[in-house]
């Protein structure tokens, strides 16, 4: 009965009602037509057989009268009296002429009709033979009236009686046969209907088990598994998805719940995993963060203390070219004392070289940390948007879940309307479906408090987003302030090897102080001009490695804000 199964539960109590219907009018019409058997039966012998008896009796009982008032009216004494008796006889005949016609109108051709033809032509007879009858009386020949009467006259009635007889059995006969089938067609109708009755409660019974079977067993099942469901159960099997009804309807609403809390399951385990991972990349950027400020401030006070001393040198020039431009007699001192002079500076600028150097290694590491910071906060912003993605997907399956439940709550409405429709036979259909419909309630209770928990959700992964695309800002900050703190290096490397060629250039003129002695003042300016250069570039390196340590405590600080 897979075709049954597949109708909908309208389908199936409406086919139900039209089996029980059919059944009833079928037991009906049939019957109908055994009572209208029965009835025709009964009619033929009210129309027929007893308005012909009755006739046939009204016809005897005026022939009979009609030979008493013969009698009365031989033996009345005088011609008044006579002429008394023969009102009463025309009674008599006229009763008799009525009875008949009441009979004749029911004869049938055949048998009965011959019966009939001799009856009324022996009566017509004995009427007329009457008139002799009365004359004779009439003329007072009492003798041979009175032998005519009992001769003639009781011949020709004796023929009328017997013929009378012989209709009236014919009658009652008939009327037997009629009576016998009348009979017979009851019993036969009465088995026949108790037949028909019991085939109709046994396919009542029938349908009611297939309702029953296709309609409240599967949703007891569902009802059970809703139940398992609610308990988180997700081993529980949904059957009857296959169906074509609303029970499989129902089945694969709840399998799309059962999915759906399954999925819901594995999203929730992969937001933990990413907040674990996006736990572990923050200590490893509070880590890297730690790591660069440890070498970045040594290299910052690196150079705050080369830049010092580099000041202390080239101040220490300048005095020494001013000295000896006044002293010009003291030329070999001084020459002495400046080469020793532009040694030290030489010894100053080649570690401030190796210092500046040293920076630029520092500066481009601390540009690298900041560029795999940059991506890894775009790879944590990616996941954190994928969460928020798989949030918003979360949202619209909720959605999607409350929208069946919406559907299981009008279906169960509907199956209510039809139960109330059904009366008595869909109450317990009509508890069911309210049983539904209450399950469809609270599925749509739940969903709703799903769909806050996911707006909460939502809600936070969004500040994520937002924190990290903050964190990667700060960090291309960085990035920008490293690169160009790696341009300010390269400048004061420029500078320094301007300084060292400028200190080359005076140990050279030192060296040729004793050969030309002539261009001690020269050289002294020149050494004075270069000294200025040392002393401008050193206090340039100075304010920008103080600038370079304010630059790496706002980064460290805005790093770990983040």
């Amino acid at each position: 009965m897979s075709w049954f199964q597949n109708l909908s539960i309208r389908s199936k109590v409406m086919t139900a009602f039209a089996v029980v219907l059919a059944v009833t009018i079928l037991l009906g019409t049939f019957s109908i037509t055994r009572l209208s058997a029965v009835n025709d039966n009964a009619q033929t012998i009210a129309s027929n057989y007893l308005v012909a008896i009755d006739g046939l009796g009204d016809f005897a009982y005026g022939a009979v009268r009609y030979r008493q008032v013969q009698a009365s009216q031989m033996l009345a004494s005088d011609l008044a009296g006579k002429k008394e008796e023969e009102k009463k006889l025309a009674e008599a005949l006229e009763q008799a002429n009525q009875g008949w016609e009441k009979y004749v109108a029911t004869v049938d051709a055949g048998y009965e009709r011959g019966v009939a033809d001799k009856l009324h032509a022996a009566w017509t007879d004995y009427v007329a033979e009457n008139e002799k009858l009365m004359e004779l009386s009439e003329a007072a020949k009492n003798e041979q009236a009175t032998d005519y009467y009992t001769n003639e006259l009781r011949a020709t009635f004796t023929k009328v009686q017997d013929l009378l007889n012989e209709d009236k059995a014919y009658q009652r006969k008939a009327s037997d046969a009629q009576v016998k089938s009348a009979d017979d067609t009851y019993a036969s109708s009465r088995m026949l209907i108790m037949v028909v009755l019991g085939a109709a409660a046994a396919l009542c019974v029938a349908m009611g088990w297939l309702i029953v079977s296709g309609v409240s067993t599967p949703i007891r099942a569902m009802t059970g598994a809703m139940g398992r469901l609610a308990q988180h159960d997700l081993t529980t099997e949904i059957n009857g998805s296959e169906r074509k009804d609303e029970v499989g309807q129902m089945a694969k609403a709840v399998q799309v719940f059962k999915d759906s809390m399954i999925e819901s399951d594995r999203l929730k385990a992969e937001q933990e995993e990413a907040q674990r991972a996006t736990a572990k990349r923050a200590a490893l950027v509070d880590q890297l963060t730690r790591d660069f400020d440890v070498k970045v401030q040594g290299v910052v006070q690196g150079v705050a203390s080369q830049a010092t001393q580099m000041e202390a040198s080239a101040q220490s020039m300048s005095a020494t070219a001013e000295e000896a431009t006044k002293q010009a007699s003291a030329v070999a001192a001084a020459s002495e004392q400046g080469a020793a002079n532009v040694q030290t500076v030489a010894s100053a600028a080649e570690e401030l070289s190796s210092s500046i150097a040293e920076i630029g290694r520092q500066v481009s590491h601390s540009s690298q940390i900041a560029a795999t910071a940059v991506t890894e906060a775009a790879k944590a912003n990616e996941m954190v948007q994928g969460l928020l993605n798989a949030s918003q997907k979360i949202g619209e399956i909720v959605a999607l879940i409350n929208a069946i439940a919406d559907q299981t709550n009008l279906l169960a409405l509907n199956a209510t309307i039809e139960a109330a429709r059904a009366g008595e036979a869909g109450k317990g259909f009509a508890v069911v479906a309210a049983e539904v419909k209450n399950l469809a309630t609270q599925t749509s209770k739940a969903t709703e408090e799903i769909g806050t928990q996911i707006t909460s959700v939502q809600g936070a992964t969004q500040n994520a987003v937002n924190a990290i695309a903050s964190i990667g800002k700060t960090i291309g900050e960085i990035d920008q302030i490293a690169t160009t703190i790696a341009a300010a290096v390269e400048e004061q490397g420029a500078a320094t090897q301007e300084i060292a060629r400028n200190v080359e250039e005076a140990a050279k003129g030192t060296q040729e102080v004793s050969a030309n002695i002539g261009g001690v003042t020269e050289a002294a300016n020149s050494t004075g001009a270069g000294a200025n250069q040392v002393l401008t570039a050193a206090r340039t390196l100075s304010k920008q490695s103080g600038d370079m340590r304010e630059l790496v405590q706002t980064f460290l600080t805005q790093v770990k804000a983040a």
